[in-house]
């Protein structure tokens, strides 16, 4: 007969099932906190590669407004609508870009200078035109967490500058030409009267520049200039000699309350452009670089002479918004250490 031995086969104790469980769960631990980190690390990546898109098409449509799209009523902070416009007609982007990674919506300030107004005053110095911002994480506004990035147009900015000041020097061309080669003082014999002063074809304001000769005086007139920057120097510096000016009278197309006389509410009025010509994207006034003011008996030299590339041009003063006053030598005005016609846009 067989016998079998008996095995002893007890199984685990319970210490051991108490160890073998907490190894376990601690594994488990980092297990789970590693794939929360690794999603929230995802989710973070995710937001900011789609905040890069949003600024990208944001750009490009500056670029064609030389302003963004204002903010949709998707989402209102405090009464101020921040919704993402992801619409046609806007960034033309897909529903899912108005939220992030974590199913928010994404805050999307379009006018950082002039929060929840569709007025736009310009870009700040720095070129920033607006902003997008996730609540991050947490998804607790200012928890620590958040996720920001600035919508920076300056280069944008600058390649609408040249191109409105290109289309300035055009008009500034045309307006010389109704001058130029023509006989506007009355002579047959003579066109183009030699200047005066300097015996010769230099540039010479129209005559006269009295009160009822019209803003700018073309035909009729007691000499025959051969351009028209002189006559644009008069009607900016408003010099008055003896109450004597041109009779402008065009009405400011951005301030119908005021009567200007300025070089570029000459050009803007009489060649009918639009107000998107009279400011720089920084929301100042393109400059005319006047010259010849040192024929008129009283005024003072000139503060942009011949060889300045400003000479007979209107330019921009560039994002401080600031120029040197008389057109040469080192001017900082405002304390920054930089020449302050440094970034000066000139076409």
């Amino acid at each position: 007969m067989t016998r079998y031995k008996s095995l002893d086969n007890n199984g685990f104790t319970l210490l051991e099932l108490l160890i073998v469980i907490s190894i376990i769960g601690i594994i488990s631990y980092f297990a789970i906190s590693i794939t929360s980190s690794m999603k929230a690390t995802g989710n973070i990546a995710t937001t900011k590669t789609n905040m890069e898109i949003i600024a990208k098409k944001a750009r490009e449509f500056y670029r064609g407004h030389e302003y963004l799209p204002p903010a949709t009523s998707d989402f209102v902070v405090a009464t101020v609508n921040v919704g993402v416009p992801v619409g046609d007609s806007a960034l033309n982007l897909e529903p899912k870009f108005r939220l992030d990674a974590w199913g928010r919506y994404l805050i999307y300030d379009g006018n950082v200078n002039n929060p929840g107004s569709t007025v736009w005053n310009g870009i700040d110095r720095d070129g920033i035109e607006g902003r997008l911002t996730s609540y991050g994480p947490d998804q607790v506004a200012g928890g620590g967490d958040d996720i920001t990035l600035n919508i920076n147009v300056s280069e944008e900015a600058v390649e609408i500058a040249i191109a409105e000041l290109k289309v300035l020097q055009t008009k500034v061309h045309a307006f010389d030409a109704l001058y130029e080669g023509m006989e506007n003082g009355g002579n047959p014999s003579i066109v183009d009267d030699p200047d005066p002063w300097f015996g010769d074809l230099s540039c010479i304001l129209a005559l006269p520049y009295t009160k009822g000769a019209g803003c700018p005086p073309i035909s009729g007139l007691r000499n025959d200039p051969n351009c028209g920057g002189p006559t644009l120097d008069q009607i900016d510096t408003c010099i008055n000699i003896n109450d004597d000016n041109y009779d402008c009278s065009f009405i400011d197309p951005l301030d119908p309350s005021i009567d200007p006389i300025s070089a570029i509410s000459t050009i803007l009025n009489v060649y009918n452009l639009s107000t998107q010509y009279r400011n720089d994207p920084w929301n100042n006034e393109y400059q005319w670089g006047w010259s010849n003011l040192a024929v008129i008996a009283g005024a003072q030299g000139p503060p942009y002479p011949s060889d300045n590339p400003r000479f007979h041009k209107f330019f921009s003063m560039g994002p401080d918004g600031l120029t040197s006053e008389v057109g040469v030598g080192n001017d900082d005005h405002d304390g920054d250490g930089i020449n302050d016609d440094d970034d000066d846009i000139i076409p």
